[in-house]
């Protein structure tokens, strides 16, 4: 999350930061990636949020989420 972070304090002022697919996670082909999953989007939501607001701009990210056992 710090090297993105680094990446989009680089930018002069975006309307909007599109990260690619699981972006925060890496992509796996194989159920090791349930590991990163984001319980109710807690983690990721919160870091998407707070660089939106630090940054003054739009941040879109996948991520893979669980809630309720359900990926």
């Amino acid at each position: 999350m710090r090297y993105i972070e680094s990446l989009i304090a680089r930018l002069d002022r975006p309307d909007l930061v599109v990260l690619p697919e699981l972006a925060l996670s890496s992509y796996m082909a194989n159920q090791s990636i349930w590991a990163y999953a984001d319980e109710n989007s807690q983690i990721t939501s919160a870091w998407a949020k707070k660089m939106a607001e630090k940054y003054n701009t739009f941040i879109a990210v996948g991520y893979v989420e669980q809630s309720q056992g359900e990926y």
